[in-house]
């Protein structure tokens, strides 16, 4: 959800131009009024700008299943399992590991 609001926001800031809306302005209802404005009626925002961000939320939704799915079914599942294995032991507070190679040059 962080990433999904994040990301929507960001997208207001960007691309709608008309209404200067962003998402907190959405859900209180407010919105910007220029001064010497003679328009009484309340802008209104593109509607596909709502498509858009109900596909970013959808897959900011969606992207925590997918990825989770991959990690197992490729050649994550090794490291996850590594992983898991390591993050059970009492002395352990934080586990990370690196699958490759690392080459070093020496004197």
């Amino acid at each position: 959800m962080i990433f999904g609001l994040s990301l929507s926001i960001i997208y207001l800031f960007v691309f709608n131009r008309r209404t200067r809306q962003s998402l907190h302005d959405l859900i209180v209802g407010s919105y910007v009024v220029r001064v010497g404005s003679e328009k009484d009626e309340k802008p209104q925002m593109w509607k596909g700008h709502y498509v858009v961000m109900g596909i970013i939320l959808l897959l900011a939704a969606v992207a925590p299943l997918v990825l989770g799915r991959l990690a197992k079914e490729t050649t994550y599942a090794e490291l996850l399992s590594a992983y898991e294995a390591i993050s059970q032991e009492p002395e352990v507070t934080k586990a990370q590991l690196f699958a490759g190679q690392a080459y070093f040059l020496g004197s």
